[in-house]
Parts: structure tokens; C-alpha cells; sequence
């Protein structure tokens, strides 16, 4: 009987600890999830493409004056720190294990890492150049393809 109740205390036990700790875990993982994101600039990406969005809209809402324009990205500037922490925690934690978050902070703190950090939205602007104008080559080699077949 004895050996019974100590059976199931271990069970319980291990249960709480295990469960405590995969939290414990879970949690200083996110802390560097967030710590991740917060070195790679998402944040700052984040407000970029708002920014961007912004400027469509007010290019397509000329009456608008200024100062809502201004009260929005000052709104999203208090916000966008949450809202980017908020959806992609949950995605690196999915796809990411808690070393590999630990290897890209290490990385990323190397003065490679913060180089590439720095070229990166260069690279991107200029790696999307290179693809729209790819895209446009393509689409006209492919048109004059089906012009020679006879095909409109």
C-alpha cells in the first residue's frame, strides 16, 4: 500500500516539476525570442511598412490634413513594439528551438551579425529591384514565346 501512494506521489510530482519547468523553459525562451527581435530591428520594420502604408494612403487621401496622418503613426509607434512582439513570438517559438534562438543572438551580436544587420534593408531594396526587373524580362520572353506560337 505504502508502495502504492509513493508510486503516485512521484507520478503527481513529476508532473508539477516537469510542468513548472517546460514553463520556466518556455519563458526564457520567449525572453529571447524577444531579445532576438529586438536586435534584428522587427520593430523598426515593422514601423517602416507602416510608414509605407501610410504614405499609399495619403497619396490616395490628399484632403486628409497632416496632423491625423501624424496622430496615426504616432499611435502605431506606441503600439507596433506589442502587436510585432505579439505575432511573431508564437512563430519563431514553432520554428525555432531555444538554442537555435540562442546561436542567431550570439550571431547577431558579432560584429558580422551587426554588419549584416546594418546592409540588410539595402540588400532587401536592392534584391527586389533585381526581381522585379527579372519578373519583367521573364514576362516579356514568355509573351514573345506565344507570339511565335501564334497565340495572343
Amino acid at each position: 500500500m505504502k508502495r502504492s501512494y509513493f508510486v503516485v506521489l512521484s507520478l503527481v510530482l513529476g508532473l508539477v516539476f516537469g510542468s513548472v519547468y517546460g514553463q520556466e523553459e518556455t519563458t526564457a525562451k520567449q525572453a529571447d525570442i524577444k531579445k532576438l527581435l529586438g536586435i534584428t530591428g522587427a520593430s523598426n520594420t515593422g514601423l517602416r511598412v507602416f510608414s509605407q502604408v501610410i504614405g499609399m494612403f495619403q497619396r490616395a487621401h490628399s484632403d486628409v490634413p497632416e496632423a491625423v496622418w501624424m496622430e496615426m503613426i504616432s499611435e502605431a509607434e506606441t503600439k507596433v513594439d506589442a502587436f510585432v512582439m505579439e505575432m511573431l513570438v508564437p512563430i519563431y517559438d514553432k520554428h525555432l528551438t531555444h538554442e537555435d534562438i540562442k546561436s542567431l543572438i550570439a550571431f547577431y551580436e558579432t560584429p558580422v551579425g551587426r554588419k549584416l544587420l546594418a546592409v540588410m534593408p539595402q540588400m532587401h531594396h536592392e534584391s527586389r529591384t533585381a526581381g522585379e526587373i527579372w519578373g519583367r524580362e521573364f514576362a516579356r520572353a514568355v509573351q514573345e514565346k506565344l507570339d511565335e506560337k501564334g497565340f495572343e
